[in-house]
């Protein structure tokens, strides 16, 4: 009654990948999203003083400080639970 096929999910798998990848879609928006990697640098900018402020001015490079990159670490964190979050209460209700 039952004739099992040669197929594994292994094979299944991999036809699936191979006409997903040569579908026009997906070749179409190959290499869209590639980076160079983390090629700029810290955002800095100096105010220039004045004799009210002092004659130094201001420099604004606290974007550069490994306190504030894990400050912003934190805020993705917490930007991904939220998201996560909601994600689970729409799907709940």
């Amino acid at each position: 009654m039952y004739q099992p096929s040669g197929e594994t999910p292994a094979t299944v798998y991999a036809q699936f990948r191979a006409s997903v990848s040569a579908s026009p879609l997906v070749s179409s928006v190959s290499g869209f999203f590639d980076t160079a990697g983390i090629s700029g640098t810290c955002p800095t900018w100096h105010i220039p003083g004045n004799v009210y402020w002092g004659l130094d001015g201001f420099s604004f490079d606290f974007f550069c400080s490994a306190g504030m990159l894990q400050l912003l670490a934190l805020a993705g964190m917490l930007v991904l639970a939220v998201g996560a979050f909601s994600a689970f209460r729409i799907a709940i209700y």
